[in-house]
């Protein structure tokens, strides 16, 4: 696989305005509200294709609201038929992200049950918009109003709220239906649109819906070895509904059903959840919390707002900053947390990956050169995260009795991925790298969040704590730097590889090899330069560099 990397502006940038939009003053006045800040990322979107992409760089094509460490993310509706549902929904399945449905998926109609009166959303007044940790939607006609707030709830379930208000002068007895389908069509890259299908390319995907109690629940095939999706076979998205409902079923569509009385005048008020379950574990624990949820959702929905709340507080403590430069600041708030995916499969914690529109960045996908950044920045407003984004990193760091790669003690891999490689006893994975490291910056990064915690949020004593638990693990780190890179002993690493399977030949020997144009043939007099040197050496690091001169 060819692996090209780009580091995305807005968290590259994020690091920077956060920090000089922080303060040290751990005394906070009233915060900014969120629907100060609407629409600052687009969350529009209909998608039609598991993969629809932006173009030919492989990107997904709208940019959904995702929060609180969760698999999964909504889109607002593109257009008036997509009002009444946040279906455009993204899900992430551990190494890769793509779209599950369109925006008509899961979408609220009215009518009168009495009468076969239909209260047609698509005609009505509405106010649609993004904000800081949530969606929503309002949406008025003359005899009804809708108001949908969609948040994320732990870090596996998304909580809608919809409050359907009688505006007539008569009681009426409402009859609810909700419908769906998962999106068939398999890729879109900008104008060049695939004729097949998501059957046709991966028919062991095998998505097939259930019905449950108040709810459906989609399941998956075991997917693996593709580069689009990886999936277990116990995997689930579950959808359940705090009204009794009736669910009919039909392959990949589903239609749902209720009824219920609203006095004139009066409101009802429904809560939908959304899980993106990544196995059979996960189900049986996000289960018990959902029923926790339908106790009391107001309470999560609450909470949910209130942790927005801190992170505006902390992150825009800048009184000087222009109302533009907040704006940005925001955008890299809201862009961080949408990376943030909490702990699975061999991830021990909660981790931030560099994008999650990007195909090869998304999933619990974790590098140590994003990492520093990313964490720098967070430090200010979501320090636990940053926390854990930096322990993710250091989790695979290698001990001095590792089984593959003992030479490398101290050393941190290039990427920690949802499983471990098959090498080292897990699942596999197909973008696990053992081969290189970034630059470092990693003690520049705890540092900030160790100052941030004290000086911030007034947590000296977790802010000692972080520093104890870090610095035997910098260290080794810095003491693999001099002892693996520092070649010509100046104190100054240079730039190299490791010691890996992926540069060798199947013979055990590894190429160093530059390859020239004829004009630099003629010149150098020779048309490729090779240098041979045996594997494992105990005395040599290897640099392995292609390098085309004049290209």
């Amino acid at each position: 696989m060819k692996f090209k990397k780009k580091l995305l502006a807005v968290v590259i940038a994020s690091s920077f305005i956060l920090f000089v939009c922080k303060q040290s003053n751990p005394t906070l006045a009233p915060g900014p509200q969120a629907s100060d800040y609407k629409n600052v990322i687009d969350r529009t979107g209909d998608p039609q294709y598991l993969f629809d992409y932006d173009g030919k760089e492989n990107n997904l094509r709208f940019n959904a609201l995702l929060d609180n460490g969760a698999w999964h993310g909504h889109l607002l509706p593109k257009d008036k038929n997509g009002y009444g549902s946040f279906g455009g929904i993204m899900q992430v399945s551990q190494e890769y992200a793509n779209y599950m449905s369109g925006q008509t998926f899961d979408k609220l109609e009215l009518r009168d049950a009495d009468t076969g009166t239909f209260f047609d959303l698509s005609t009505a007044e509405a106010n649609i918009y993004s904000m800081p940790g949530a969606l929503v939607q309002i949406l008025t006609t003359d005899d009804v109003s809708v108001q949908m707030i969609l948040r994320f709830v732990t870090g596996r379930t998304s909580l809608l709220e919809t409050t359907i208000t009688n505006l007539s002068d008569k009681d009426i007895n409402f009859a609810l239906t909700w419908s769906g389908d998962l999106v068939q069509g398999y890729k879109k890259e900008d104008t060049e649109i695939s004729t097949k299908t998501i059957n046709d390319v991966f028919p062991d995907y095998n998505r097939r819906m259930e019905a449950i109690d108040n709810g459906i629940s989609i399941k998956f095939g075991d997917m693996k070895d593709n580069y689009a999706i990886r999936n277990d076979a116990d995997a689930e998205f579950i959808i359940e509904r705090s009204i009794a409902n009736k669910n009919i079923i039909d392959g990949t569509h589903f239609d749902a059903s209720a009824k219920k009385m609203i006095a004139s005048k009066q409101s009802l008020v429904i809560y939908t959840t959304y899980s993106n379950l990544l196995n059979a574990q996960e189900v049986s624990q996000e289960k018990t919390k959902i029923t926790e949820i339908f106790k009391d959702p107001r309470s999560s929905m609450d909470a949910s707002k209130k942790r927005w709340e801190g992170y505006l507080a902390h992150g825009l403590s800048n009184t000087n900053a222009t109302n533009a430069q907040q704006r940005v600041a925001v955008k890299a708030m809201m862009t961080l947390n949408g990376n943030w995916r909490s702990k699975a499969g061999d991830i021990h914690q909660a981790t931030v990956t560099p994008s999650v529109t990007a195909r090869w960045f998304s999933g619990a996908n974790t590098w140590p050169w994003d990492t520093w950044k990313q964490a720098f920045a967070m430090a200010h407003f979501n320090p636990d995260v940053a926390m854990d984004n930096i322990r993710t990193v250091f989790q695979n760091q290698i001990k001095p009795d590792d089984v593959i790669r003992p030479q490398d003690a101290g050393y941190l891999v290039d990427v920690v991925t949802y499983t471990l490689s098959d090498e080292r006893g897990g699942a596999g994975s197909e973008n696990a790298n053992e081969r290189n490291t970034k630059p470092s910056l990693a003690a520049w990064s705890v540092m900030e969040v160790y100052h941030a915690l004290i000086n911030e949020f007034s947590r000296p004593e977790d802010a000692q704590k972080w520093i104890d638990e870090m610095y035997p693990k910098l260290v080794a780190y810095h003491d693999w730097w001099l002892r693996n890179r520092d070649h010509n002993h100046n104190g100054v690493p240079e730039f190299g590889a490791a010691v890996d399977l992926a540069h060798n030949t199947d013979d055990g020997e590894i190429y160093v090899w530059v390859e020239m144009t004829p004009e630099d043939s003629q010149e150098y007099g020779t048309d490729v330069l090779e240098h041979k040197v045996e594997k494992n050496s105990d005395d040599v690091n290897f640099f392995c560099l292609k390098f085309e001169v004049g290209i």
